[in-house]
């Protein structure tokens, strides 16, 4: 999302098709929220779960999971 040319947040996901064993899912690997606030912090995150939702509702998947990292954090 960005407002006036500045990137308040994104998500990035992938879609993991269905398979003879199992339906397809969404995968959460990133959300970024832009520093702003609280009101407009709910928006944003907000309007991007719908969208992932939107996506995952048109390959049917029965699950969106977050992939959890603590990969450069501490």
């Amino acid at each position: 999302m960005e407002q006036d040319h500045i990137l308040e947040g994104y998500i990035s996901f992938n879609i993991i098709p269905e398979n003879e064993s199992s339906a397809a899912w969404a995968i959460i690997s990133e959300l970024y929220i832009g520093d702003c606030d609280t009101n407009r912090k709910e928006e944003i995150t907000q309007a991007l779960l719908s969208a992932i939702a939107k996506e995952a509702r048109k390959y049917h998947c029965t699950d969106i999971r977050w992939k959890i990292s603590s990969k450069g954090h501490e």
